[in-house]
């Protein structure tokens, strides 16, 4: 955000309005992943930190999300009628814009922390190791 230019702004604003034209689940009743939704939440999350400036800062953001990933998909069924992600994304950006790089990096990180909260608190996912 410090090296903010416009290009970098107006990557991050066209990667949010793609993810925000496609929803998450491919039914609004009950989860059903969207196989499109994901490529594009990655785009918005690396066009979000893509000004750094750093290639290696960016292969490490990387390597996390890939790590990250496999736990979202655990988390996303059962985070789908409780969650606003959009809102999330938001926020973030908003945020981003604005130069606001506290609160972007508090939001970004309540961000992650809710996905992790929700797969914790999941007893279900965890009874085969309790037993």
């Amino acid at each position: 955000m410090a090296a903010h230019t416009c290009e970098w702004e107006e990557a991050l604003v066209l990667a949010h309005h793609r993810l925000t034209r496609t929803p998450r689940s491919l039914s609004s009743d009950r989860f059903e992943d969207n196989p499109e939704w994901e490529p594009l939440h990655r785009a918005f999350h690396r066009a979000l930190i893509s000004g750094c400036g750093s290639r290696w800062l960016l292969a490490f953001c990387e390597q996390l999300a890939d790590q990250h990933h496999r736990y979202r998909r655990l988390c996303a069924p059962r985070a789908f009628a409780k969650r606003g992600v959009k809102t999330e994304h938001q926020q973030l950006m908003e945020a981003a814009i604005a130069g606001n790089a506290d609160e972007a990096v508090a939001l970004l990180r309540a961000h992650f922390e809710r996905t992790a909260k929700i797969i914790r608190d999941d007893r279900e996912l965890f009874a085969s190791r309790a037993a």
